[in-house]
């Protein structure tokens, strides 16, 4: 599937969850809009980390305007689903919020259609299945190795080495210890015969 097609489809199923909210119950409501959060959460996570910048690559005037909006767009929309936890479905505040939301993300597709998917055409069929491809593929957002975790290992790594180093340099030290108290013994052995010698020839002088 093309990725403006993947795009499309997720669009749709987003208006549709936000058609189910408007006739919803309080209650229903808030589940409703958790649904929506986790789609639109997923589906931006995947415009901004792939399909964006595949479009900015063509670098027309038009890209160079668009591109940036959106990413802009985006923030305001996660601004907005930020205040919902605090809110009750009953409160009125709920409902308006959700409006507010929806005229948001209406606006927002109906400039991403209009106008970068069609920019997005010039990257060829081939390019958008391959984009369409790899944003399936995408884990869901936040669900991405943590980073450090490799730095940990590389850390571990390291201690051991440290280890290692300390382990050899306790060996090194009992080895040249050892070679100092061999000499030790050996220099008053050397006295003692050199003494031996002395008297050995002022007993052939006498």
């Amino acid at each position: 599937m093309k990725a403006t097609e993947l795009l499309k489809k997720q669009h749709r199923e987003v208006k549709a969850l936000f058609r189910q909210a408007k006739k919803a119950n309080p209650q229903d409501r808030r589940e409703i809009l958790d649904q929506i959060e986790e789609k639109l959460t997923q589906h931006m996570h995947i415009e901004e980390n792939v399909f964006y910048p595949a479009v900015r690559e063509l670098e027309t005037k038009k890209t160079e305007e668009i591109v940036p909006e959106a990413y802009e767009e985006h923030n305001v929309v996660k601004m907005v689903l930020a205040g919902f936890p605090a809110l009750d479905p009953e409160d009125e505040r709920f409902e308006a919020k959700m409006t507010v939301l929806d005229e948001l993300i209406q606006h927002h597709v109906e400039e991403e259609e209009n106008e970068m998917f069609q920019a997005a055409e010039k990257l060829g069929d081939k390019r958008l299945k391959e984009l369409g491809a790899e944003m399936e593929a995408m884990p869901p957002a936040g669900e991405e190795e943590a980073p450090g975790e490799g730095d940990e290992a590389e850390d571990d790594d390291e201690d051991e080495d440290d280890e290692s180093d300390e382990e050899d340099d306790e060996v090194e030290a009992s080895a040249n210890q050892g070679e100092d108290d061999d000499a030790q013994a050996i220099r008053p052995t050397a006295r003692t015969t050199a003494k031996g010698r002395r008297g050995g020839a002022a007993q052939r002088g006498a």
